[in-house]
């Protein structure tokens, strides 16, 4: 009978057993906005680059064009970056780590000097061909594998060819000389070996060789600066058929171009060959204020020229005195118009990184640990500039509370579609050109809120006639948990996120990881059965020998 007892009950010790470990593990449960709002974004960012593939970049009319699509791109220069591959006891500085870092702060372009600045760095190419060569390929392949573009600047520094051979400095610029000669013997290597290379974006020939033009030196008159590039891109044309040139042109200089139609003639004269028109704006130098116009109206003025000589507008450099104006209103208004006009490129000056021990030599440098307003914005353009997408405005917007509720419209293959965004935070929705079914980007801003919000509250209402396809939300494009539901004409979302600019996306999963269809939760979820089992006898033991005890 004692033994029927027992047995009876070490069943009913299992059973209860088994039963109170199963509400020992959590179920999970939808996400609250409590939870949501502890989640905060980081940087940097991570999103989709230009694919790099066999494809190269062409001109159609006063756009850049890849793979048949319009391409506008955000970068940024950086001088030396073949120093720090092929001279790094000369420069503190790693280059695959200014490679990665520009990728991870999505600088899509980065310009550099071709072969330095220097004529010793010369000599390496000519006697070390082999170790220059293969620190060249190293280079390049960093910036494919990182999907970087990149636009080699091949005569940075006109002086360097002809202090090399102990010519005139400027003797680079004519035929015949000794200096021109070797000139042209780099351009044949360099762009024979680099020909084929999809992730070259442009050959571009020098760097504002018209600053040097007589009266302000006695270098070459601008008639010979305009046979040495025209020379340049009949070379470069018969070795290389993929990639497009530009001439590297900074802005007319105010001194000898007073007015804005001699700006423009110099403008177009510089700019007559190749495929880009390049133009450099700084705040004190070749810039709007020159003239007594804005920067905007500067700009759309060298963009309207260039259009009428069939080119698209490159913005080579711009910057400003970071050290004296960190949140440097000219740099934003190049920002925002570059975007707004949809600028085929523009590139900052100039992007450091902290390995080199001496990043503030300059007043011009950028990178998130010396200007981290100017890296965020740029940045954020970036990102923005890559984004293509619907036209879409708002209809009408309604305060409710605290909150702003906004409806927009679109029209998508002649069909309106409309969606509602309701947020305690100030949103835009921006897209651009045709909408590809892939993703939606919207811009989020916002002061902290009424009622002591701890963060910006978004819901969405987006008919799947847009997105069809289920979403992935990304803040500053890290994957965010969020609180998606739909019917079947309707996603509704929502979204949590921190009190700052941010860049929100909903993209089409077949592009990112597939979210986990689980919410989070903190309760257990993977069983150890073994640890059960040992468990489970362990009690098992503990009430037998307790029972044993009780009979006697």
């Amino acid at each position: 009978m004692i033994d029927n007892q027992n047995k009876k009950i070490t069943c009913l010790i299992i059973i209860g057993l088994f039963f109170l470990l199963q509400l020992s593990v959590r179920q999970p449960s939808e996400l609250t906005q409590e939870t949501l709002n502890c989640l905060e974004p980081t940087s940097p960012i991570t999103i989709s680059k230009p694919q790099q593939n066999a494809s190269f970049i062409e001109v159609e009319g006063n756009k850049l064009i890849k793979n048949g699509e319009p391409l506008y791109l955000v970068g940024a220069n950086h001088a030396d970056l073949i120093w720090s591959f092929i001279w790094p006891q000369e420069i503190a500085e790693n280059g695959v780590e200014v490679l990665e870092q520009a990728a991870a702060y999505n600088i899509t372009v980065l310009r550099y000097s071709a072969i330095g600045y220097y004529d010793w760095q010369l000599t390496t190419w000519e006697e070390q061909k082999a170790f220059f060569w293969t620190k060249y390929d190293e280079m390049i392949g960093h910036a494919k594998d990182l999907g970087l573009y990149l636009i080699p600047t091949i005569l940075w520094n006109p002086e360097q060819f002809g202090n090399k051979v102990g010519e005139e400095p400027w003797d680079v610029v004519f035929t015949g000389t000794t200096a021109n000669n070797l000139f042209r013997n780099f351009v044949n290597e360099l762009v024979l070996r680099y020909r084929n290379e999809s992730c070259i974006l442009m050959w571009e020939i020098g760097n504002e060789l018209n600053l040097l033009v007589e009266p302000r030196t006695n270098y070459y008159s601008i008639t010979e600066l305009r046979t040495f590039l025209s020379r340049t891109v009949q070379l470069i044309r018969s070795l290389d058929s993929n990639h497009l040139i530009g001439s590297g042109m900074a802005g007319a200089p105010f001194d000898i171009n007073p007015t804005m139609d001699d700006a423009l003639e110099h403008f177009e004269t510089v700019n007559d060959f190749g495929d880009v028109a390049s133009l450099h704006t700084y705040p004190n130098d070749q810039t709007g204020t020159l003239y007594g116009i804005s920067e905007e109206a500067y700009l759309q003025q060298f963009q309207e020229k260039a259009a009428e000589m069939d080119k698209p507008l490159m913005i080579g450099e711009f910057g400003d005195n970071l050290k004296q104006n960190e949140n440097s209103e000219f740099v934003l208004e190049v920002l925002a118009t570059s975007f707004k006009r949809k600028i085929s490129l523009a590139l900052i000056w100039e992007w450091l990184v902290p390995s080199n021990c001496d990043y503030n030599r300059q007043q011009f440098n950028v990178h998130p640990l010396i200007t981290p307003f100017i890296t965020r914005i740029t940045q954020q353009y970036a990102i923005l500039s890559l984004t293509r997408g619907l036209t879409i405005k708002p209809t009408s917007i309604q305060v409710e509370g605290s909150f702003t509720k906004i409806l927009y419209e679109t029209i998508k293959e002649n069909i309106p579609h409309e969606f509602i965004a309701v947020s305690n935070s100030t949103i835009f929705i921006q897209c651009i050109e045709e909408f590809p079914e892939e993703n939606l980007t919207i811009v989020i801003s916002g002061v902290k809120a009424w009622n002591n919000y701890k963060s910006g509250l978004l819901n969405l209402t987006i008919p799947k006639s847009l997105l069809p396809v289920n979403l992935t939300v990304l803040i500053d494009g890290k994957q965010t948990p969020a609180i998606i539901k739909g019917n079947e004409t309707c996603h509704h979302l929502s979204i949590a996120y921190k009190y700052n600019n941010h860049i929100l996306q909903l993209v089409n999963t077949n592009l990112y990881p597939k979210p986990t269809t689980e919410p989070l939760t903190s309760g257990v979820k993977n069983y150890n059965i073994l640890s059960w089992g040992l468990s489970l006898l362990i009690i098992v033991l503990v009430f037998r020998k307790h029972l044993e005890k009780k009979n006697k």
